[in-house]
């Protein structure tokens, strides 16, 4: 059950979307800049149990992504 009225979880619900959004923006920022060390430390920061099965898989998303940003000359946001 959601306590809406007395605001304490609508704050942290919104406090994790805020919290997202910024993990969002560095993550593009590291691909706009191709750093893949700093990428893999970040996703290590933010997901600590992650696989090096998953890893491989981000790294191949970093990749794709940089391509891509690289083709088209940017985001389109």
């Amino acid at each position: 059950m959601k306590r809406w009225w007395f605001g304490e979880k609508k704050h942290i619900d919104e406090q994790k979307k805020e919290q997202r959004k910024a993990s969002r923006r560095h993550i593009r920022e590291l691909i706009e800049i191709g750093d893949e060390v700093a990428y893999v430390a970040y996703l290590r920061k933010i997901k600590p149990g992650i696989t090096a099965k998953e890893m491989d898989e981000y790294v191949r998303l970093f990749y794709a992504e940089r391509e891509q940003y690289l083709r088209h000359g940017g985001y389109s946001s």
